[in-house]
């Protein structure tokens, strides 16, 4: 039974400090495209909803789940560190199709834009 109960504790403390983590990491800043006006406002993670758009900066943290749609880099490229996913330090190149690279350059083709994963 003492057993059982310290670990019941434990894990009601991991869970405490991961709920914290989580709403830390949700109410970060971030730029999501308003279709409305064709122009990135900024809002917090919690707020945005599958389909919208969002603009991440160089050196910006956020979450695996995001489709590469357009790259500042000419090629198309985006470089990401995954340090926080699998403990690598190194670079992982993700490219964005090159269809999607060539078409999307301003807000209005970016609100313009519909696909389907």
């Amino acid at each position: 039974m003492f057993v059982i109960t310290v670990s019941a504790v434990k894990d009601i403390f991991e869970d405490m400090k991961r709920h914290n983590a989580d709403n830390v990491e949700n109410s970060r800043k971030v730029l999501r495209l308003r279709k409305k006006d064709r122009a990135f406002v900024d809002d917090i993670w919690r707020n945005l909803r599958v389909g919208q758009i969002v603009k991440i900066r160089q050196d910006e943290y956020f979450p695996a789940d995001l489709i590469l749609i357009k790259s500042s880099n000419p090629s198309g490229l985006a470089y990401i560190e995954t340090k926080n996913l699998d403990g690598e330090t190194n670079l992982k190149h993700k490219s964005c199709l090159k269809e999607l690279h060539s078409q999307i350059h301003t807000p209005e083709h970016a609100c313009n834009f519909f696909g389907l994963v």
